[in-house]
């Protein structure tokens, strides 16, 4: 749009032609829309979105990790702490976790003591104190213990409580043998201390926790370094095919293995038994 201005506005007589300018008043610039994921090229696509979830992923983290210094600060203030029974670390009073003797451990040295046990397929997660008998109440590992590892920790006590009861019973015998056998299939074994653990997210270069080798998720085999894996982004193909995936979908992973497993144990029982096998009920993933 075009505004006309006169610089002798207000002095009389002093309006004419030559006072006149014109200013060119420019509109503002509209703000572009989104381009919609749907148009972008399928390779692009899967990129920006790999990326977009990684700066999430990011930033969540950073977000955690300034709450719980805001938290430490807090309670520090408060003299409100609790040393740890295994690292001795001070650390804040909601951080802490119990057993049914009130000995306290941090949530990390915690988790950590509970994986362990997990890893040997114990269903009760004793407590770290020497010559203590207690247990971590669920009450308790629910807070230590991410939600996926919690629940399969309930689900294997279940199937344990099943076996005791009703072990006399061939078809939920050989259900369970099955089903153990899809438990094993998650778990991996150092190739150098022959400790058991297992994992549910990040990438499939593994530490051992009380040895520290390194191994590959994969193939299961030690490692030295990434060298042994192809190392492009999850949903990407891959571009060292002849190599082990670095970043993949674990939780698919898994399932598959678990599925492989029980239609390996199941193959075997159909030969020794056909009638048997076919009374086993599983919920093997899809």
């Amino acid at each position: 749009m075009t505004e006309l201005q006169n610089p002798g506005k207000g002095k009389k007589n002093s309006t004419n032609a030559s006072d006149v300018r014109l200013t060119e008043v420019k509109k503002p610039r509209k703000a572009r829309s989104p381009v919609p994921l749907n148009t972008l090229d399928p390779d692009f696509r899967r990129e920006l979105l790999w990326v977009r979830a990684k700066i999430e992923k990011e930033q969540a983290e950073i977000n955690d990790a300034l709450a719980e210094e805001e938290n430490l600060r807090v309670h520090t203030e408060n003299n409100n702490l609790k040393e740890c029974g295994c690292c001795f670390d001070d650390v804040p009073a909601n951080r802490i976790a119990m057993c049914e003797e009130g000995h306290i451990f941090c949530l990390s040295c915690s988790r950590r003591g509970a994986e362990v046990e997990l890893g040997y397929r114990r269903t009760v997660l004793k407590c770290m104190t020497g010559g203590c008998t207690a247990v971590f109440p669920d009450s308790e590992a629910v807070l230590f213990l991410a939600k996926p590892v919690f629940e399969g920790l309930l689900r294997a006590r279940q199937q344990s409580e099943l076996k005791m009861e009703l072990e006399k019973n061939n078809v939920l015998s050989v259900q369970h043998k099955v089903e153990e056998e899809m438990s094993q299939a998650l778990i991996r074994e150092c190739p150098k201390c022959k400790s058991r653990f297992f994992k549910t997210e990040g990438c499939n270069k593994m530490t051992c926790p009380q040895c520290h080798t390194r191994m590959c998720y994969v193939c299961k085999i030690q490692i030295k370094d990434y060298s042994h894996f192809d190392q492009s982004p999850a949903g990407q193909p891959a571009k060292k095919k002849n190599l082990c995936r670095l970043w993949e979908d674990t939780i698919q992973r898994n399932n598959d293995e678990v599925k492989a497993a029980a239609q390996k144990t199941l193959q075997e029982l159909q030969t020794q038994d056909p009638n048997l096998a076919a009374q086993v009920r599983l919920d093997i993933p899809k």
